[in-house]
């Protein structure tokens, strides 16, 4: 899997990717310095995740429908970074000013933004046009996962 380590979890998410595998037969040596023991909760929907159940630890955020699949492509062909935000206005507000600087990407519903760069397609994020951008993106669920989890001590963003 390609995560995305999310370094400032309030404003502009500066990535770095790394590659994780884990087996259930064999864990990493880094793994192993770092945990002696893991325990793994899951939250099936952002509309559970609760401050007290991710304040202090490490929460990895994947959005099975496309949300993270962007990011990480996104990341991979040269965005500088991404903001991840709740609402069309608030993503419309950031670039307002500096519409050289950003690409808006995300949809409502499965459909694309009228007035975005970019729908929820992984395919649309291609080198030529992402690269040396930063992307602001929102979409109906995949955003509003990422920002309900501002107050963990570490956001990672996985795609399948």
């Amino acid at each position: 899997m390609n995560f995305i380590r999310l370094l400032n979890p309030k404003l502009l998410y500066k990535i770095e990717i790394c590659t994780i595998i884990i087996s259930a037969r064999h864990k990493t040596k880094e793994l192993l310095r770092e945990e002696k023991h893991m325990k793994i909760d899951i939250i099936i929907s952002a509309d559970d995740i609760k401050k007290e159940k991710i304040a202090n630890k490490t929460v990895v955020v994947i959005d099975m429908l496309r949300a993270t699949s962007v990011i990480t492509t996104a990341m991979n062909n040269g965005c500088k970074g991404v903001i991840p935000v709740l609402t069309v206005d608030a993503a419309a507000e950031i670039v307002r000013n500096s519409k050289e600087e950003f690409m808006l990407g995300g949809e409502r519903n499965a459909l694309k933004i009228e007035g975005f760069h970019y729908s929820n397609s992984p395919l649309e994020y291609t080198r030529d046009t992402i690269e040396g951008k930063t992307l602001v993106m929102t979409t109906t669920n995949g955003t509003k996962a990422i920002k309900g989890c501002v107050g963990a001590s570490n956001i990672l963003i996985g795609a399948m």
